[in-house]
C-alpha cells in the first residue's frame, strides 16, 4: 500500500512541474506578445500622426510651426507610460515616440521619416522592425 502511494504522490509531482514549466513558458511569450504590439500601437500612432501633419501641410503649404498645431487631432493610442511624441518644428519630420523613463520601454527610441520608414533605436527586441 505504501508503495503505491507513494508512486502516485510522483506521479502528481512530476505533472505539477510539467504545469508550472508550460505556465512560465507560456506567460514569457504572452509578455513578448503584449511587448509586440504596444511598439506596433506606438508605430501606428506615428503613421496617424504624420497623415494629421501632412494634412496640415496640405492645407497650408507648410508643416505645423507650432506644437499645438501639429497635436490638433492627435490623440494616440500608446499608453502615456509607454510612449512620448515629439514634434520637430517647422521641418515637420522626423516624428519620434521615446519611451517612458522607468518604464519598459525606457531607452526606446521610434522614428517615422518623411518617406514613411520606421526606425528603431534601443527598443526591446521582439517582433520584427518595420
Amino acid at each position: 500500500m505504501q508503495d503505491g502511494q507513494g508512486a502516485h504522490r510522483m506521479r502528481a509531482a512530476i505533472a505539477i512541474g510539467l504545469a508550472v514549466l508550460l505556465a512560465g513558458l507560456a506567460l514569457a511569450a504572452y509578455d513578448r506578445h503584449v511587448l509586440d504590439r504596444r511598439l506596433r500601437i506606438a508605430q501606428d500612432d506615428l503613421q496617424a500622426w504624420s497623415a494629421l501633419v501632412e494634412d496640415h501641410r496640405r492645407r497650408t503649404l507648410q508643416f505645423p510651426i507650432r506644437e499645438t498645431q501639429a497635436w490638433s487631432g492627435f490623440l494616440p493610442a500608446s499608453r502615456p507610460a509607454d510612449f512620448a511624441f515629439f514634434y520637430p518644428g517647422a521641418d515637420g519630420y522626423p516624428l519620434t515616440a521615446v519611451g517612458a523613463s522607468g518604464g519598459r520601454f525606457a531607452g526606446c527610441t521610434l522614428t517615422l521619416d518623411e518617406n514613411g520608414r520606421h526606425a528603431r533605436d534601443g527598443c526591446p527586441p521582439v517582433g520584427r522592425a518595420r
